[in-house]
Parts: C-alpha cells; sequence; structure tokens
C-alpha cells in the first residue's frame, strides 16, 4: 500500500515483498494472514479483498477493502482491551471507543441522548476519567466485555 493509496481510498493494494503498509504498518505477510481469518459462526471472511488479474493470467493484484481492515483491526483492539460496543448500540458514524470516550457530545449521544452533560460532570466529576467513563457505558449496557479467550 503506498502512500498515494491514502487511507480515504476505498482499495489498497498488497505492500510488495519486504515492505510495510504506509496505512497499518503491517507487513505483507501480516496482512495475508489477517486476509485468511473469518468469523467462527458465519465462515465469512473479516477483511474484505479480492485479487485484480488480467484474462488468462495466474497472478494479479491483491486489493484490500480499507474499510473493512480498519474496522478489522479497531475489533481486534477492542477486544484486546477487552471491551466492544454492544450489540443492540447503533453505530452508524462507526464511532471508536477512542472518540466515544474523548468527546463529551459523542460520550452523551451514546451514554444519554435525552440529557446533557454537565462540564463539571465532564471535567471534574464521576465521568472526568476514561476508567469512570468506561465504567458508565458499561452500567447502561453501551459497552459490554468480551471473555478472553481459553488457553488451549
Amino acid at each position: 500500500m503506498t502512500a498515494n493509496e491514502d487511507q480515504n481510498g476505498e482499495w489498497l493494494r498488497l505492500p510488495k515483498e519486504g515492505e510495510r503498509c504506509s496505512v497499518t504498518g503491517l507487513s505483507r505477510a501480516s496482512l495475508n494472514q489477517i486476509l485468511t481469518e473469518t468469523d467462527p459462526e458465519t465462515g465469512e471472511k473479516l477483511v474484505e479483498s479480492f485479487t485484480k488479474s488480467q484474462p488468462g493470467t495466474s497472478r494479479g493484484i491483491k486489493l484490500i477493502n480499507s474499510r473493512s481492515l480498519l474496522d478489522y483491526m479497531e475489533s481486534a483492539a477492542k477486544a484486546q482491551n477487552g471491551l466492544r460496543f454492544a450489540k443492540h448500540i447503533l453505530n452508524p458514524d462507526r464511532d471508536s471507543l477512542d472518540v466515544v470516550l474523548g468527546d463529551k457530545k459523542t460520550f452523551n449521544e451514546y451514554l444519554n441522548p435525552d440529557a446533557d452533560i454537565s462540564d463539571y460532570e465532564w471535567e471534574r466529576g464521576g465521568l472526568r476519567t476514561r476508567h469512570l467513563r468506561i465504567l458508565a457505558l458499561l452500567e447502561k449496557g453501551v459497552l459490554e466485555r468480551i471473555a478472553p479467550p481459553e488457553a488451549e
């Protein structure tokens, strides 16, 4: 993935051997491994990709859907931290957890859309830290904890 194929582009090219993705910093091998991962429940690929090739050729260019890849990475990061948005929570703007926890207006939309959080509550009160905001979202059912994978 080259710099001119930026994060806003719909499709990104798999980096050349020995190079790293300019968007994620992952190696070609790591990206290829991610592209093989599937949802255990549905069997669907977790990251959308396809190979573009000319008719009659056996090789082509591997293209990766940038939004799909970034969603996968965000989901993996949340799982590593043990949190995710509850399945019943609508997130049409694809807000990341960091955005929700860092922006008072966005946080308010998830916690209590019918009321406004005061500046005092946000800066000095019960929502002043990331930890307290996470606890509030867990209590409200906006976030849920992900059980760590069982050791084999």
